[in-house]
């Protein structure tokens, strides 16, 4: 492929000029970028990054927008990406290194951004037929890069969704977005305002509540952990809710060695769901 041939599909992409730094698009994407209200109430999110790009390209129907830089087209796989969202049922714009930059989530960017359709779940969603639901239950968990990880490990550990209960990070900011590494654009994942109502919620439904505590006598390989069941998980500094304990069939604990504190809520909640996962015979 020739320089010409590579940079021909940028070149397609109608260019935002000097005066577009003030036009519907770019205020959009830095109203959706810092404003978690403004994303719930359009039902909409930014995916920052050539990974999230290709995901959400598996479905341009909930693509809603696009904005490139010159950037994107140093690899193959950049220019495939253009290419197709020229393609694709929505506007996609061209925009300056510096300008996408200055719109981003990232130190350094990679020349894409997209205005995404958040994907709409309920709890039926996380209840799968057949087989026994394994659903991860974050509870405050503040960090959006906690958040995504978890996602990201639920996905893996074969779970079937995850609520986020209690306030908390918003699972479609796009630094979640990001460490989900697309976990949440896939994974069924569902917000609850209160964590007994979610704890309530999943009893309803057949699962057997276990919450991870670092005051729990029980170590996680004394417990059963089959069936359908739901893994809550406390915030990074308060861990789970003293309200919500006494609403749980169990509370357990990850053994560790003496001198170490705590897990990260991801790698606890890894331990705890892989766990499970084996326990119904995932490989």
């Amino acid at each position: 492929m020739s320089g010409d041939d590579r940079a021909r599909p940028a070149t397609l992409l109608e260019p935002i000029p000097a005066a577009g730094r003030t036009s519907s698009l770019l205020r959009e994407i830095r109203t959706l970028s810092r404003d978690p209200a403004a994303r719930r109430r359009e039902g909409l999110a930014i995916a920052e990054g050539i990974h999230l790009a290709l995901e959400a390209l598996r479905d341009p129907s909930r693509i809603r927008s696009a904005l490139v830089s010159p950037r994107i087209l140093r690899t193959d796989e950049g220019r495939s990406i253009v290419a197709d969202l020229i393609r694709g049922p929505f506007p996609a714009r061209r925009v300056e290194d510096r300008l996408l930059a200055d719109l981003g989530d990232t130190e350094s960017h990679q020349g894409i951004i997209l205005v995404v359709r958040r994907p709409l779940w309920s709890l039926k969603d996380l209840l799968p037929d057949p087989g026994p639901p394994l659903v991860l239950v974050a509870c405050g968990v503040q960090d959006p890069g906690n958040l995504g990880a978890l996602a990201r490990v639920a996905e893996a550990s074969w779970a079937s969704g995850l609520v986020c209960a209690g306030g908390g990070a918003d699972p479609f900011s796009p630094r979640s977005l990001r460490a989900s590494a697309g976990s949440l654009l896939r994974l069924p994942a569902i917000e609850s305002a209160d964590p007994l109502a979610a704890a309530a919620d999943l009893r309803s439904a057949g699962l057997r509540l276990v919450g991870a505590s670092l005051r729990a006598r029980t170590g996680y390989r004394e417990e059963a952990m089959m069936g359908p069941l739901a893994i809550f998980i406390g915030s990074e500094a308060a861990g789970l809710p003293s309200s919500l304990e006494p609403a749980l069939d169990a509370l357990v604990r990850i053994p560790m060695r003496d001198g170490v504190d705590s897990l990260n809520v991801a790698a606890a909640a890894a331990v705890l769901l892989f766990e499970a996962a084996a326990r119904r015979g995932a490989r």
